[in-house]
C-alpha cells in the first residue's frame, strides 16, 4: 500500500513529518547527565529520522532552537506548531472556599499546585527549599507522586481524578521543571482559571498570555523568590473565559493540526 504522507510521533526513520517534542540532547544537557548506551542509540536515531524527514514539526520555538543547535538542522526544514490541547475542565459552583474542604486544604493560606510523578526533573529539590524556608503562610500541594521524607509547609494530596477541581482550588499551579519541551500542566491550569509560576525554559509559556502567568530562572533560587515576592505584592487573578489567555493558535483540534501539518509540508523546497 503506498502512502501519500507518512507522519511520525515517535523514533520512526523515513517519516516525511516528523512531529518533535523535545530532544534527547537537550534532556541529557538540562538534567546534567552524560549518554550511555542508550542514550548513544536514541540520539543516532533521532539524527536519522531529523536527516531523512522533509519536514520537522516542533512543538515549541524552544525545540525549534534544540534542533537547529544541538542537531545542526536546517532551519528552513522545521516549523513551530503548537500540539493540539485537549484540555480537562470542569464547571462546579463551588466557591474556593468549599472545594479546599473538599480537598481537605487549609483555607487561610495561599497555595502553590505542584503536579509531578517525576519530581526530580520537574523541580521539586528547588520548591521543597524555597517552601521549607517559609512562615507557613505558603503551601506546596504535590498531587501525584509522593515526596520522599518530610517536607515542611508541603501537602501530598495523593493521585488526584479530579485535577480540574484541584486547580480550581488552588492559587497558582507551579513547575520549576529542568526540562519540559511544553507542558501540559499549564494550559490545562490557566483554562481551570489558576494562574501559573512556571519556569521561563517550559515550552508551554510561548502561549500563556503575561497576564496568566509569572516565569524564573530554574537555576537561580533568587529568581524565584523574586518571583513568588511578584505575586504576593501582585496577585494575578483569571476571569473568564480562561482560553482568552491562551493563544488561538494553541488551540488547534488534532485535524487542524495534521492538515496545517500537510500544508505546511509542501512550503518545504
Amino acid at each position: 500500500m503506498k502512502l501519500d504522507t507518512s507522519i511520525a510521533c515517535s523514533l520512526t526513520p523515513g517519516a516525511e513529518i516528523d512531529c518533535c517534542g523535545g530532544t534527547h540532547i537537550g534532556y541529557l544537557k538540562a538534567m546534567k547527565r552524560s549518554p550511555w548506551f542508550y542514550d548513544r542509540w536514541t540520539i543516532a536515531t533521532e539524527r536519522r529520522l531529523y536527516s531523512r524527514a522533509k519536514l520537522i514539526v516542533a512543538h515549541a520555538d524552544i525545540m525549534k532552537q534544540e534542533l537547529r543547535d544541538f542537531y545542526g538542522i536546517n532551519p528552513d526544514k522545521i516549523t513551530t506548531l503548537y500540539p493540539p490541547l485537549t484540555i480537562n475542565t470542569q464547571d462546579t459552583d463551588q466557591t474556593r472556599s468549599e472545594l479546599r474542604r473538599h480537598f481537605h486544604l487549609p483555607d487561610d493560606k495561599t497555595l502553590f499546585l505542584f503536579p509531578s510523578s517525576s519530581h526530580k526533573r520537574k523541580g521539586f529539590p528547588l520548591l521543597k527549599d524555597y517552601f521549607e524556608k517559609g512562615n507557613g503562610e505558603e503551601l506546596l500541594i504535590v498531587a501525584g507522586r509522593p515526596p520522599k521524607g518530610e517536607c515542611k509547609n508541603t501537602l501530598y494530596v495523593g493521585y488526584c481524578n479530579e485535577m480540574p477541581l484541584l486547580y480550581k482550588a488552588c492559587d497558582y499551579t507551579i513547575l520549576a521543571s529542568s526540562y519540559e519541551p511544553f507542558g501540559m500542566v499549564g494550559p490545562e491550569s490557566v483554562a481551570n482559571g489558576t494562574p501559573v509560576i512556571f519556569g521561563e525554559n517550559i515550552g508551554c509559556c510561548e502561549i500563556i498570555d503575561r497576564k496568566a502567568r509569572v516565569t524564573f530562572n530554574v537555576s537561580d533560587a533568587e529568581s524565584l523568590t523574586s518571583a513568588i515576592s511578584l505575586l504576593k505584592a501582585s496577585p494575578l487573578t483569571l476571569t473568564p473565559p480562561y482560553t482568552q489567555y491562551l493563544a488561538k493558535k494553541s488551540l488547534a483540534s488534532v485535524r487542524e493540526h495534521v492538515e496545517e501539518s500537510l500544508r505546511r509540508v509542501q512550503l518545504v523546497p
